[in-house]
């Protein structure tokens, strides 16, 4: 909301700044609740609106250990980034 505020009209951005001083408090304490919530504002006409539901994070299943869950082979490791041919150095 901060990175997005100042290049909203006056209204919006002044609802942008409401939100982050406070306004955000009361989302917060919905999903603690286990609910979804919303937060809307209007730019020149346009209806922007952000839609956050609570979500539950498994923990993360180290690579390592002899007793990994079935699912861990669904999942492969990042592929290794491309890489570019350069000229042999020269040698001396």
């Amino acid at each position: 909301m901060q990175t997005i505020a100042p290049a909203l009209d006056a209204g919006a951005s002044r609802e942008a700044g409401e939100w982050v001083l406070g306004g955000y408090l009361e989302m917060e304490h919905t999903l603690k609740q286990g609910e979804d919530s919303t937060f809307a504002l209007t730019q020149q006409g346009t209806r922007i609106g952000w839609y956050v539901r609570p979500v539950i994070f498994l923990p993360l299943a180290d690579r390592e250990s002899k007793q990994l869950p079935p699912c861990a082979e669904q999942f492969t490791s990042r592929p290794a980034p491309h890489k570019t041919t350069s000229s042999p150095s020269p040698t001396r």
